[in-house]
C-alpha cells in the first residue's frame, strides 16, 4: 500500500491520499522527472488469482481508457502491474467532484445543471459512438469532477463494458451504484446499453437540481418541481423521460437528449431579459439588490459562453458535415464575437493546400447565420472586435487566394482582402494590411483579365498588365531575418510562389502589353530564388530554406526555372520575328 513520501517505481513521489472507495484508493503523486502532478489509482489484491474480480475490472478499465481520448475524460499515462497490486497512473484533474459540491451547496441552479448535462451528454455520445460502444454504467456525481475552468470530467471506468449489438444475454450482476443504476443493471432485466447511461444521467440531474440523494430516503425519483417549484416544467419532463423503468420509453440516444437540453438552454437569453427587467426595478430600490442583479447578468453571460464552447467542441468532433455546421451555428448564436469560434472554423475548413469547394460552401453556410436581430454574425464580429475580424478575413483571403489553387479562388479572395482596408483597427499588423491591399489588387486583376476562362485583357486596352506587374513587385519586397516569426516565413514562401507563378503565366503579356522588360522580370525571379544570392547573402532565400522543408524549396526553384525558360523563349521569338522582318525586307 502506498504511503505519503514513498517513491513509486523510482519516479512518482506520493503526496497524499485523495480518496478511496470499494477496493481502490486514489493518491496524488509528483512526477519528479517531469515536474507535474499525477493521480494514481491503486488496487491491492487479496490474492494473485488472474480471475480476481477487482483485478479484471481494473484491467478492463485500463483497456477502455487506453483506446479513448476526449476533453471530458482523464488521460492515462502509465500502468504498473505487480503480483498483488495494480497502479494506474492518470491525469490529475484539479477540481471538486459533484458529490462534494452537493454536500456543500445542497443543489445547483437549472442553468448550470443544463450546461453540465450537455457536457455529460457530449462525452457519453463519444463513448457510445465507439466501435463497439462503451457503456459507463456508473454515472453519478461522485464520478464527475468539476475542473477549475468550469468543465466536467467523467472518471472511473471500472464498471464500464463494451456493448455488442445482437448479444442475447442479460447482465447477471448488479454493476453500478444503487439509486443511480438502471433497472437492467440488477440482473434478469435485459442487457445494459446506451439507455442505461441515459438513466444514470437523468438521476444525476435529479440529484443536482433537488439535492435529494437517490441512495437515501425516500429512495424514489419524484418530479423535480415537488422539491423546487421554480424549476421549469421542461427540465422535469426531460428527467422523467430519462429515468423510465422501461428502456424503450427513455431517450434512444444522447443526441436526442442533448437536443432537448439545448432547447431548454436556449431559454437563457429570455432569462437574461427577465433579469434586466428585475435589474431596472431594483435600481429604484436599494443599492445591494442592484449589485446582485448585475452579478446575475454576468453569471448568465458566462454560462452562455461556456455553452458556446461546448458547441464548438462538438463541431470539432462531428463526423457528419451537416451536424458540424449546425454546432458552429449554435455557438455563433450564443456568442457571435467569440474569437475561438472563428479560429476553430479556420482550422476545420481553411486547411493549407486543401481548401476544397465543399469547404468554402460549408464556411459560407455557417457564416451566413444571423442572430435574433437579423444581423450577420460577421457584421457583429467586425463591429465589436475589428482587429480579430481583420485577422480572420486575412486568413480566409489567403485560403481562397493560395489554397484553392484555382483562378476562381483568386477572384473569390477579393472581398475578404478588400474589406480589411475599410475597417479601422488598433493592433492589426500594418504589414498584413499592406499585403491585403496588394492581394486585393491582384484578385481584382484576375476578375478583369479573365472571364469564363478566356483572357479578355486585349479588348480592354487599359494597360492593366503594367499595374499587375508592379503590384507583384511591391508584394515581392517582403523581408526575412533571423528573428522572423514562423507566420512571416510562411507568408514569404506564399508570396515567392505567387510571383514565380504569375511571372511564368503572364510573361508574354507583361512584356508585350505592359512594357515590362525581360531584365525586370528576371530581377524579381532572382529575389524569389537565385543560387548566387543563396550562396552569398543571408536574405529571404536563406531564411526560407531554414523554415520550409526541402521539397517545398525544390518546387519553388522549379517554378522559377520554368518562368525563366518562358522569358527566354519569348525573347527568342522576338529575335526571330526581327530577323524574319529583316530578311523579308
Amino acid at each position: 500500500m502506498l504511503k505519503e513520501g514513498m517513491l513509486l517505481e523510482g519516479k512518482y513521489r506520493v503526496i497524499k491520499k485523495l480518496g478511496e472507495g470499494g477496493t481502490a484508493k486514489v493518491y496524488l503523486v509528483w512526477h519528479e522527472a517531469m515536474g507535474v502532478y499525477r493521480a494514481v489509482k491503486e488496487i491491492v489484491m487479496k490474492d494473485a488469482d488472474p480471475k480476481n474480480f477487482a483485478r479484471q475490472n481494473l484491467l478492463k478499465e485500463i483497456y477502455i481508457m487506453k483506446k479513448i481520448k476526449h476533453p471530458n475524460l482523464p488521460v492515462i499515462y502509465d500502468v504498473i502491474i505487480k503480483r498483488d497490486v495494480l497502479w494506474l497512473i492518470m491525469e490529475y484533474i484539479e477540481g471538486k467532484n459533484l458529490k462534494d459540491l452537493l454536500k456543500k451547496e445542497g443543489c445547483v441552479d437549472e442553468k448550470k445543471a443544463l450546461l453540465w448535462g450537455r457536457q455529460i451528454c457530449d462525452v457519453l455520445g463519444y463513448l457510445h459512438g465507439q466501435n463497439p460502444p462503451i457503456i459507463h454504467r456508473d454515472l453519478k456525481p461522485a464520478n464527475l469532477i468539476l475542473r477549475k475552468d468550469g468543465y466536467i470530467v467523467l472518471i472511473d471506468f471500472g464498471t464500464a463494458r463494451e456493448y455488442r449489438s445482437g448479444e442475447r444475454r442479460n447482465d447477471t450482476i448488479c454493476l453500478g451504484t444503487r439509486g443511480y443504476a438502471a433497472p437492467e443493471q440488477y440482473g434478469g432485466n435485459g442487457q445494459t446499453d446506451e439507455r442505461t447511461d441515459i438513466y444514470g444521467l437523468g438521476v444525476t440531474l435529479y440529484h443536482l437540481l433537488t439535492g435529494k440523494n437517490p441512495e437515501e430516503p425516500p429512495y424514489h425519483i419524484y418530479p423535480v418541481r415537488r422539491w423546487r417549484k421554480e424549476l421549469s416544467p421542461g427540465i422535469e419532463e426531460v428527467i422523467l423521460k430519462c429515468v423510465r423503468e422501461n428502456p424503450e420509453e427513455r431517450y434512444a440516444d444522447c443526441g436526442q437528449l442533448d437536443k432537448d437540453l439545448q432547447q431548454l438552454a436556449i431559454g437563457v437569453p429570455r432569462f437574461r431579459k427577465r433579469e434586466k427587467k428585475v435589474f431596472w426595478c431594483l435600481l429604484a430600490g436599494v443599492f445591494l439588490p442592484v449589485l446582485a442583479a448585475g452579478w446575475c447578468l454576468c453569471k448568465a453571460e458566462r454560462m452562455q459562453q461556456m455553452a458556446a464552447k461546448t458547441e464548438v467542441r462538438r463541431a470539432e468532433r462531428a463526423q457528419e458535415e451537416k451536424s458540424r455546421r449546425q454546432f458552429y451555428k449554435n455557438a455563433l448564436l450564443l456568442e457571435p464575437t467569440g474569437t475561438y469560434i472563428y479560429d476553430s472554423l479556420l482550422e476545420n475548413y481553411v486547411r493549407p493546400n486543401d481548401f476544397q469547394p465543399e469547404d468554402a460552401a460549408g464556411l459560407a453556410d455557417v457564416l451566413g447565420l444571423s442572430d435574433e436581430r437579423r444581423q450577420p454574425v460577421l457584421e457583429i464580429y467586425r463591429k465589436y472586435k475589428p482587429d480579430e475580424y481583420c485577422s480572420f478575413s486575412y486568413a480566409i483571403g489567403i485560403g481562397y487566394f493560395f489554397y484553392r489553387k484555382t483562378i476562381e479562388g483568386k477572384k473569390d479572395a477579393y472581398p475578404w482582402f478588400k474589406d480589411i482596408l475599410q475597417v479601422e483597427t488598433g493592433h492589426f499588423s500594418r504589414e498584413k494590411r499592406k499585403r491585403a491591399a496588394l492581394y486585393a489588387d491582384i484578385s481584382f486583376y484576375y476578375r478583369t483579365f479573365v472571364a469564363n476562362g478566356k483572357d479578355q485583357s486585349g479588348e480592354r486596352k487599359t494597360g492593366d498588365y503594367a499595374a499587375f506587374f508592379h503590384t507583384l513587385k511591391e508584394l515581392n519586397q517582403i523581408k526575412l531575418h533571423q528573428n522572423s516569426a514562423e507566420s512571416d516565413v510562411a507568408a514569404a514562401y506564399l508570396i515567392s510562389w505567387e510571383v514565380a507563378v504569375e511571372t511564368g503565366n503572364f510573361a508574354a503579356e507583361f512584356m508585350k502589353e505592359g512594357g515590362i522588360s525581360a531584365q525586370m522580370l528576371r530581377r524579381e525571379l532572382d529575389i524569389v530564388y537565385s543560387e548566387k544570392r543563396r550562396q552569398k547573402d543571408r536574405d529571404r532565400i536563406f531564411w526560407m530554406e531554414k523554415g520550409r522543408n526541402r521539397k517545398e524549396m525544390q518546387d519553388l526553384q522549379a517554378l522559377v526555372e520554368e518562368a525563366r525558360k518562358k522569358i527566354k523563349m519569348i525573347e527568342e521569338e522576338k529575335e526571330w520575328d526581327r530577323e524574319s522582318g529583316k530578311n523579308i525586307t
